[in-house]
């Protein structure tokens, strides 16, 4: 009898406690899921107030604002589907017809092709120095091993004796027929040239020779420093490199184009840019629009490096897409992001591009780098809605000349 009692009262045991709860387990694991909700909540009336513009439209600068815009796009991503525009479906849609570059590094971990050539090449050319050592243009030879490729076109490699720098008042002979007197007084350097044809192997270029870098460690007014700025005042075979190299250079003499070419400055902003914390107000980021007043063709032109600082250019090592192009170095991404997503690149550049008969991409250095992004972007066969209405146009059917309240008159 005892026996049996006993075991009614184990059994009696049991049933009670799988009736009930285990209290400490319900503190347990309720003090983390009462928080997780909590934050489920809060992340959710973070992202409806984020979609509803009007929520943050506080007096609050201009750069913080694009930050958010930037925000809010990448957030409606997710729940929007982004319609897709195609070349195709233009009348006259915007195309670069040409991409001159000089002492450009490289930007991406992938070739970066024209989509409106066959062999993927831009028109064009790409413009690299070494000195009479073999040594690179430290600028060409930085970026190689963390983004080893650009963009894929005819290469020109020059080799350039910095013992020898000519002055205007030297007499010179032409380097070509083609060259003009004017011309010619703008030639500092003399060496010789290498041609590198089109090809996907050109854009990776190779890093067998060192950089030529300042031996005391300052920059300005060092052989590596007439290497990198002043060596492309070169006797090139092509008359055409020295032209577009001095609208390239219209960056720093904005009326030097017009008075050798009749190549005005119609358009220019200048802007502290947003992305780079580190630099703060120190970066100035330019951007200019030239046109040749008599064939009415346009040139467009990037500032190189200005003020940004080591830590931010080190972004280069981190990826960032753009335009449906991947590999690309985030620091060269956010540069040209800060200027086209100004208020000033609607209405200074982007809505005078129609005006324009033509439009060729120049830069030097970190400005070749933007150029080439964006002719990459601007060449492709189609693009989402939001790049579309932020970089592309539509050529007018009859060209005109330009005039803004920013047009220099030299």
């Amino acid at each position: 009898m005892q026996q049996t009692g006993s075991s009614d009262i184990a059994v009696q045991k049991i049933k009670s406690n799988a009736r009930a709860p285990d209290s400490s387990r319900l503190k347990k694991y309720g003090s983390r899921i009462v928080p997780a909700l909590a934050a489920l909540v809060l992340l959710c009336l973070v992202a409806f107030a984020s979609l509803r513009s009007d929520v943050f439209e506080t007096a609050q600068s201009p750069h913080d604002k694009w930050r958010r815009l930037s925000w809010r796009k990448k957030l409606r991503g997710f729940f929007r589907k982004k319609k897709t525009i195609k070349r195709s479906d233009r009348t006259n849609p915007g195309k670069v017809d040409g991409l001159w570059t000089w002492g450009s590094g490289t930007l991406s971990s992938r070739p970066l092709r024209n989509a409106l050539d066959k062999d993927g090449c831009f028109p064009g050319k790409r413009v690299l120095a070494e000195n009479l050592d073999g040594k690179k243009d430290w600028a060409t030879w930085l970026l190689p091993k963390v983004r080893p490729r650009t963009v894929v076109q005819d290469v020109v490699e020059i080799t350039v004796d910095l013992s020898k720098e000519k002055s205007p008042q030297t007499p010179s002979p032409a380097p070509s027929t083609a060259w003009q007197d004017k011309e010619i007084k703008k030639i500092k350097y003399r060496g010789h040239e290498t041609f590198k044809s089109c090809s996907e192997k050109h854009a990776w270029p190779a890093l067998s020779a060192p950089p030529l870098l300042p031996s005391d460690g300052k920059m300005f007014g060092s052989p590596a420093d007439k290497l990198h700025r002043e060596s492309y005042f070169f006797n090139y075979t092509d008359s055409l490199l020295m032209k577009n190299w001095i609208i390239a250079n219209g960056i720093k003499a904005a009326c030097e184009p017009y008075r050798m070419y009749g190549i005005r400055m119609v358009s220019t902003f200048t802007i502290s840019d947003p992305f780079n914390a580190i630099s703060g107000k120190n970066d100035k980021d330019t951007v200019m629009l030239f046109q040749d007043e008599k064939l009415l063709k346009c040139y467009l032109t990037f500032a190189p490096a200005n003020g940004e600082s080591l830590m931010d250019i080190a972004k280069m090592i981190f990826s960032k897409s753009w335009c449906g192009l991947k590999g690309i170095g985030k620091f060269i991404v956010e540069e040209l992001e800060a200027l086209i997503q100004s208020p000033k690149w609607k209405t200074l550049i982007q809505d005078q591009l129609p005006k324009c008969n033509g439009l060729e991409l120049v830069g030097h250095s970190m400005g070749g780098a933007l150029s080439g992004i964006l002719a990459t972007c601007l060449n492709q066969e189609s693009w989402d809605e939001d790049t579309y209405n932020s970089v592309m146009w539509e050529y007018n059917d009859t060209p005109e000349v330009i005039s803004t309240e920013t047009t220099k008159k030299c």
